[in-house]
This record gives structure tokens, sequence and C-alpha cells, in this order.
């Protein structure tokens, strides 16, 4: 077994390994086909977790090499880094810069601004783990998401040699053994954490790159079929096999077995396959794999962007096209920027490209942040369509929940019953203008939101971020026992999508378990500990965003969206059946959509009027729109409270 273990003192700088570089080229192409959503290649995103494998092995090898020979200095190496990745990312969102100016919502830009800032200096990881993804622009349409993985990688570029270096300095003999300790306890955090931070940090994300750094170590000069075989097909089997849902859980076993092929096949510098890798049509995607990287993601988010403006459906022809386009953009991005900055004698004229890159996206990205995504640019639609258009939902402050409280009641009443609003994302703006509009609330009732993930996870068992600790059953029995027999309820939420079996069938938090009757269950469980519980049936449901639709003028402001009244009834219909099956005297359904539907137009739905806008996205409501929810629910209630 030794034999097959290099010593650390035998590590040599590599000149050039074609299968290392041809598995990258088949990397980019798994990742761009996954984004580009060509169905065979569902489990595609893995392709990222090869890339951080390579970058573990080829980086560790410079760094051991030159210490090696005493010939490592930290300047040097950060200086190469510098050449290699900074000009051909300030070339990227530069670019994309320009064309997002022109094509983004306010929302989008102001979005796309913040998450400019944190791509250039490399935190984005975090910026994109903060991010309320169920009120910003559709991450599909997010030209800067893919991000966060170059944030990833930088920060290990930026620590990892300080690590090699010291552990150099104290006893290099146990360099080894303590790379093996930290992958070990990355692995173990990746099995004990459920956060999102699991998907983002690179704590979690560091045992791929240290596989690649253990890489170095090994030595198998035999030819073996059976490694490269099973190498191969571990990789080719997790890109298809596996889908985003298990990205979305951030379970690790497809991590571990395409990571594992990664190491089989490339511990055998002699693999006898190694002719598919000198391929040239692999070695060309190779060389220019991080161009195409870093420009894919943005070239189809404004896509899909565009075809939003106007009016059509993105199909496989259309990516096909667009990454025809790719491959040439790429292909000059790295012949005239990559390469270029790669030589050592144009110092200067780096330094003057990024200065003026960097100060150029930073003047446009702190001036679209402080004029809300330069809403100027929309100067003909009317203030409170553009309000909405950076404000899809809106949420409690200090400053209403103050207010709120200090509401002074004309009775105090010495024991108020409590009332619990429960539900999803569009509960946000309700509670709002609970808050601001209905203060007299808190004289007769103790008042408490639960909104989004909680509220989901409560009512249904969902949630479309991974595992969290309130979707258990042990958080549902907790807040059973706090409810009271004369606790009032009010449930709201896309019920609708929470019994599709495309969505809530896969965000349910249990295994091989019947989602629909994980909801059905739950509601019942909180109807029977309750007092009462108003249950707002679905609001009708628009396919596209009611504020974009004015501001790209696909709709001029003044005329009213609507739908069909029988298209909505005939969707709506199965989840209605549904509400229909739940068996409890205690609940009261609120039919929203007699709220929306024949009030303002006949056999219409509507998202707008004349002069009010209802709708901010297609599936959450403003103010006004609220307005039509509060009401009802506040007359209810205060009916109830006379009772």
């Amino acid at each position: 077994m030794t034999s097959y273990i290099n010593k650390i003192s035998q590590i040599e700088r590599i000149s050039f390994r074609q299968d290392v570089h041809a598995l990258r080229g088949l990397s980019v192409l798994f990742v761009v086909f996954y984004h580009a959503g060509f169905d065979p290649f569902k489990g595609g995103w893995l392709g990222v977790d090869i890339f951080f494998v390579i970058s573990g092995y080829l980086i560790s090898n410079i760094i051991i090499s030159e210490l090696n020979i005493q010939n490592f200095s930290f300047k040097k190496f950060y200086q190469r880094r510098f050449r290699r990745i900074v000009p051909a990312v300030l070339s990227t969102l530069s670019i994309t810069s320009l064309l997002s100016f022109f094509m983004l919502s306010p929302k989008a830009l102001l979005e796309y601004s913040k998450a400019t800032i944190s791509s250039l200096f490399f935190y984005s990881n975090y910026y994109f783990q903060n991010l309320d993804f169920y009120n910003a622009a559709p991450a599909k349409q997010n030209p800067l998401l893919h991000m966060w993985t170059l944030s990833v990688e930088e920060q290990f570029y930026i620590i990892f040699p300080i690590f090699v270096y010291l552990v150099f300095k104290l006893n290099k003999k146990y360099f080894l053994y303590s790379i093996l300790i930290v992958l070990t306890t990355s692995l173990f955090l990746n099995s004990t954490t459920q956060e999102i931070s699991k998907f983002y940090e690179l704590e979690f994300r560091v045992w791929e790159f240290l596989l690649g750094v253990v890489l170095v170590f090994v030595n198998i000069k035999k030819k073996n079929f059976l490694l490269g075989y099973l190498g191969l097909g571990l990789i080719f089997f997790s890109v298809f096999y596996f889908e985003d849902s298990m990205l979305n859980l951030n379970s690790i076993e497809p991590k571990l077995i395409a990571l594992t092929g990664t190491f089989f096949l490339l511990s055998n510098q002699n693999f006898p396959l190694k002719n598919i890798f000198l391929n040239k049509f692999l070695a060309f995607f190779a060389s220019i794999s991080f161009s195409l990287y870093l420009l894919h993601q943005p070239a189809f988010s404004l896509m899909r962007v565009y075809s939003d403006i106007a009016g059509f459906k993105v199909t496989n022809y259309h990516y096909i096209c667009m990454i025809v386009v790719l491959v040439g953009m790429s292909y000059i991005n790295w012949r005239f920027v990559e390469k270029y900055f790669l030589n050592k004698n144009n110092t200067q004229i780096l330094l003057i490209f990024s200065l003026i890159s960097i100060s150029m996206i930073l003047i446009f990205s702190f001036y679209s942040t402080n004029t809300d995504g330069i809403k100027s640019r929309f100067d003909s639609i009317p203030e409170s369509v553009l309000f909405y258009s950076t404000n899809i939902n809106l949420y409690l402050t200090e400053e209403d929940t103050t207010e709120f409280e200090n509401f002074t009641c004309v009775n105090n009443i010495e024991k108020k019953r409590d009332l619990v609003f429960v539900g999803d994302s569009q509960l946000n703006t309700l509670a709002v203008d609970i808050f601001r509009n209905y203060k007299e609330l808190g004289c007769s009732y103790n008042l408490k939101i639960i909104t989004n993930p909680t509220g989901r996870c409560l009512l249904a068992k969902q949630n479309d971020t991974g595992v969290i600790n309130v979707c258990t059953d042990e958080y549902l029995l907790t807040f059973l026992e706090s409810l009271k027999q004369n606790t009032t309820v009010v449930m709201i939420g896309r019920f609708d999508t929470w019994l599709d079996p495309l969505k809530g069938g896969k965000e349910v938090q249990c295994n091989n378990c019947d989602h629909i009757e994980v909801f059905k269950d739950r509601v019942e469980k909180i109807s029977e500990k309750s007092g009462k519980v108003y249950m707002f049936e679905p609001i009708p449901i628009f396919k596209f965003s009611i504020v974009n639709a004015y501001l790209y003028k696909q709709v001029e402001w003044g005329e009213p969206i609507t739908l069909d009244y029988k298209d909505w009834v005939s969707y709506i219909t199965p989840t209605v059946n549904f509400l229909d099956s739940i068996k409890s005297e205690n609940i009261v359904r609120i039919e929203s959509d007699k709220l929306f539907c024949n009030k303002f137009e006949e056999k219409k739905c509507s998202a707008s009027t004349s002069n009010k806008i209802l709708y901010t996205d297609g599936v959450h409501l403003t103010l006004d729109g609220t307005k039509l929810l509060s009401e009802k629910i506040y007359n209810l209630l205060l009916k109830e409270n006379n009772n």
C-alpha cells in the first residue's frame, strides 16, 4: 500500500495532465447543459463539485512542490491567482452590468447590483445564503447566481496556502494526516447540519478541495482497468441519475458518489481510457471552461428575462443557439482576456484595466443600490407601480409592532384570546396591513404571526430550502401544546402548490409519506386544538409579474389585467375538493376568489383595475389587494368577538 502513496517530499510540480484538463472541459459541459435544462443532465450541477476537486489537486501540487524546493512565495502565488481569475471576472461583470441596465426590472437590478459587489469581493456565497429567495427575482433570472462557487474557491485559495505553509514550518510529515482530519471534520459537519449554510459555506465544501489534495499523494503507476472504468461510470451515473431535489436538500450522497468516481479516475495517470481525454473537442472546452462558466449563467438568465419581456417561451432550440453564441463569446474572453493577462509582461496594463473596471462596476452598483434599481429608467410608470417593483412583499417593521402594541384601547379586556396567523409568504403583507390598520384587534387578542418558512412547515411539513427543525413532528407538537380551546387560527398560503406532487410532493420533509395526507392531518390536528380556524382558499394566481407587465409596456397603465373566471375555477377545483375533505367543525373557509373575481369585472378575476394595482408579482398582493383579505377577516373576527 505504501508504494501507492507519495511522501510529501517526493511531490514535484506537474507540468500538464491531459486527463485533468479534459475532465475540466467535461465538467463545464455538465454544468452548462444542466442550467440549460437538458433533461439527461439533471445532475449536471455536480460538475461544480468536480471543479473543486480539480482545483484542490492543482493548487496543492503547486504549493507543495514549490515549498519542497523552497521556492514558494505568497506574493507570487496570489499574483498568479489574480491574473488567472480577476480579469475574466471583471470582463464578465462589465458586459453583464451593461445588459442588465437595459433589461432588468428595478428589483432585479437592485439585487443584481448587490450581487455584483459581493462577487467582486468574493463573498457572494454569503450574500446568496442570506438572500430572500421567496421575494427575490426568480433564481433562473439571476445573472450572477453562479458566482457563489467562485467565492468559495477564492476563500479556499486565500486560506489554504497559509495552512500549508504553517504545517510545513511545524512538521511537514504530519501534513497528510492534518488534511485527512480537516476533510473528515468537513464531512462530519455535512452529516450533522441541515441549514442552508451547508450549501454555501467553505467549511461544508472544503472536503471536496481536500479530496483533490489527497490525490496529490496518490501514486498508482500500474494500469488499472477496473478503477478507471468504475470512476468514469460513477461520474456519469451521478450526472444522469440525481435530480434537483437532491441539490435542494443539500444531500451529500450524490457528491460522494461523483467525487469518489473523480478520485478513482484521476488517481491512475495510466488509465487506458485516457485516449478519450485526448479528444480535441473536450480539450477545447477545457481551455475556455472558466470563461464559459462565468458567461453561461448571465447569458441564460438574461435570455429568460428577455423571453418574459417579449412574451415567448424559451425552448431547447433557444438554449442550443445561445450555447453556440456562448462558445464564441467564451473563446474571445479566453483568448483576449484570460490568456492576455496571464502574460507577466503586461503588469501595468493589468493594473489599469483592473482599476478602471472595478471603479466603473462599483460606481454602477452603488448608484443602482441607492436609487432602488435606477427606477428613473421607467419614468412613465406611476409611483405606486414603481414602489412594488422593488417591494414584491412587505414585512413587519419594528415601528409597525410598536404602534400596534401602544394602541390605546377604549375597553381593556383582562383576558385576551390568542389569535394566530399561520401561512407562507402571502401572509407577510397581510400581517403588515393588520398591524397598521386594524390595531384595535390588539384590544381583544394576543396576536401572533407565523410566516414562512415556519408557517408552511407547521401546516404542511414542507420547505423548499432543505430540511429545517421547524418541519419536525416535535415542533408541531410544541405548537399544538401552546394552543388553547379559545385560540383563533387564521391560515393562508399557496395550498394549490403544496398539493402539487412536483412541488409539495418533493418538498415535504419526510421519506415515503403522502404529502397530501400529511397536510390534511396537520390541519385537522391544529383545528382540533383550536377554538376556531379561518382558512383562506388560495387567491387567483397569475402566471406572470403584474408589475413587470406594466414596466415593460406589455400592458399600458390604466388597462386592467385579468384572467377568465372559468379558467381559475377549473384550476382551483382540485384544491377546493381537497379542502372539502378536511373533517373539522371548527374550520370556516373564506372563498378568496369571490374577493377578486366577478367584483371589478364580470366573469373575470382581477390583478389590477383602471387605477389600482392589486398584485405585485403573480402570487403576492399589494396593500390594496391585501385590503380585500384583511377587511374580510377583520369582519369575521369582529363578529366572533361580539358573540
